[in-house]
């Protein structure tokens, strides 16, 4: 379908040459939900104090978590990203660790992280290679957190926009069960990670997550 084509191109532009428009643009899509769906993903990383975060986007969730005082790493292969990020947490006072990598090929020792996270992440999510990076660089009992998609709930046009973009970029997830069989199973069964999907409520949204663990 040339229209879900155009839109993923469009998505693909705001994490590199359009970057700088990337908070204003998801704030647009999520009806204003994204830092909040992104931030609540902090309670499941409790007891980790090592962390890796994969896409780390413009850096909410890496604020959040250096001003807890964790020991974080983020990975990202836009450029522009990561120097908006930097600059970001930088001024705020914060010291980022920012990486270029591949999630596929992490430049990391084995078991170098109580915790593995990525928010919103692209279709690398999806890749064994990528499942098979995450267990190499967990330690053992560490964990996984992947934010798949969400759903805003409630009326108004903003809310139904969002809704029919997240359903066309593939971010809206109705079930868990959909994306098992859709996108997931044989990349986390050749992981050795032990799996469950999740689902929360959100501030008037659902947000769909996968938790793992190395067992």
């Amino acid at each position: 379908m040339i229209v879900v084509r155009l839109l993923r191109f469009a998505f693909r532009l705001l994490y590199h040459q359009f970057a700088w428009t990337y908070d204003f643009v998801a704030w647009i899509v999520s009806a204003g939900q994204w830092k909040k769906w992104v931030l609540s993903m902090e309670p499941h990383l409790d007891g980790a104090e090592r962390i890796l975060e994969i896409g780390h986007g413009p850096g909410n969730l890496q604020e959040r978590l250096l001003r807890d005082g964790r020991r974080v790493v983020g990975v990202d292969l836009s450029p522009q990203m990561g120097r908006m990020a930097g600059r970001r947490l930088t001024r705020l006072g914060l010291a980022p660790r920012l990486v270029r990598a591949d999630a596929q090929q992490l430049p990391f020792p084995g078991s170098a992280f109580d915790a593995v996270v990525a928010t919103f992440p692209a279709e690398y999510i999806a890749e064994p290679a990528a499942w098979g990076s995450f267990y190499r660089v967990l330690a053992d009992c560490g964990r996984i957190l992947v934010l798949l998609g969400a759903t805003p709930l409630g009326g108004g046009l903003l809310r139904r926009v969002s809704r029919l973009l997240f359903r066309i970029t593939n971010q809206q997830i109705k079930e868990p069960g959909d994306v098992i069989r859709a996108r997931f199973t044989s990349a986390m069964a050749e992981s050795g990670l032990e799996i469950e999907f999740r689902r929360a409520e959100v501030n008037r949204s659902t947000v769909f997550f996968i938790l793992g663990k190395k067992g």
